[in-house]
């Protein structure tokens, strides 16, 4: 079965032996010139380019693999790494159908973007007209990290996906560095990052059908990559870092140092629910600030993503969507409107 193959296999020998022999076997061409330590790029005829990495956060493949075919829905004990293993069967599946787009896969996307920043320093520019990454979590997201670009947002976003805030992916150095706009779209794991990691095969089917009507009418021109400047207030630098290499993107350390110069009451916007909050208030998640309530509300979708956990007040379970910030709880809707009665009856 072409997926465990592809969950099984290391890294290494995932670009440089199974993928390189299944792009040859599709009629790509494959030469020194189009591959490194760390990626591997091949030409096709349509003016699209599709990217997935092949490296896991797990320190080896999964041994077991379940599969939940009712549900549809893959897992292992041992860590799937269907981030990214969910982009690079799709890029494939694509493949099978008989396209060609043109198609890059990197190594080391989750330690820095190695293969990425190797890729840009020995190709040239690839000949088309956006970049479409399969590396984003959940169903139907798309993500634009920096890029200010309207009209391909619209686009894209045309085939069904919603924009969501994003940190770090192979396009965050592809395009800036090509010029060229991109967009990370959902490919249906959740979990990302942890053993209990699983894969909904039908999410991934559905983005592997949008993204093949993307190359049924793929765009005429090119999409440029427009940077958007920073958020930051009274700065004049661009994205998140003061070195343009990063492109916007920078480690929590980083980001942290540029809050040392701040007076503590300094207001800053929280980049979850975009309320302002002391500058010493806010809390590192990755590459973005956001406030305590954020921050707790974070923490509950890393232990039960997609899942039913219990309101704070009354413990009754709830969908993690549903719950309700009030003060330092995550309540139920009934819970909260009595907490609020409660405080307005105090301050009254």
């Amino acid at each position: 079965m072409l997926a465990e193959q592809l969950f099984r296999a290391s890294g290494g020998k995932l670009l440089k032996k199974v993928l390189r022999k299944r792009l040859k076997t599709a009629g790509y061409s494959i030469s020194k010139k189009t591959w490194g330590k760390e990626f591997l790029y091949a030409a096709g005829d349509i003016p699209l380019l599709l990217v997935a990495h092949v490296d896991t956060v797990h320190c080896a493949p999964p041994q077991i693999i379940y599969h939940d075919r009712e549900r549809n829905v893959m897992w292992s004990p041992d860590g799937l790494g269907a981030d990214d293993r969910a982009g690079v069967w799709a890029i494939l599946s694509i493949i099978n159908k008989g396209f060609r787009p043109h198609v890059l896969f990197t190594d080391g996307e989750e330690t820095g973007g190695t293969g990425a920043w190797e890729a840009v320093g020995k190709l040239k520019v690839p000949a088309v007209n956006a970049i479409i990454e399969l590396d984003r979590k959940n169903s139907n997201e798309s993500v634009f990290y920096n890029l200010d670009n309207p009209e391909f947002k619209r686009w894209v976003n045309g085939f069904g996906y919603k924009t969501v805030i994003g940190s770090f992916s192979d396009i965050s150095i592809l395009c800036p560095e090509w010029g060229i706009a991109g967009v990370n779209l959902s490919i249906g794991y959740y979990n990302a990052h942890t053993n209990s990691e699983y894969l909904k095969v039908d999410e991934m089917k559905k983005t592997i059908n949008r993204v093949v009507h993307m190359l049924k009418s793929p765009p005429s021109a090119v999409f440029e990559y427009k940077e958007k400047e920073s958020v930051i207030k009274n700065t004049t630098t661009w994205g998140w870092a003061d070195t343009p290499s990063i492109h916007g993107y920078a480690s929590s350390a980083t980001r942290n140092s540029r809050l040392s110069g701040l007076t503590e009451d300094y207001p800053m916007a929280c980049e979850y629910c975009g309320k302002f909050e002391r500058a010493d208030e806010l809390l590192s998640f990755g590459n973005e600030l956001v406030c305590g309530s954020c921050m707790r509300l974070i923490e509950k979708e890393i232990e039960a993503e997609g899942s039913i956990i219990h309101c704070d007040c009354c413990g009754e379970p709830e969908h993690i969507d549903e719950l309700l910030s009030f003060e330092d709880e995550f309540l139920c809707f009934t819970c909260f409107g009595e907490r609020k009665k409660e405080s307005e009856a105090r301050i009254s």
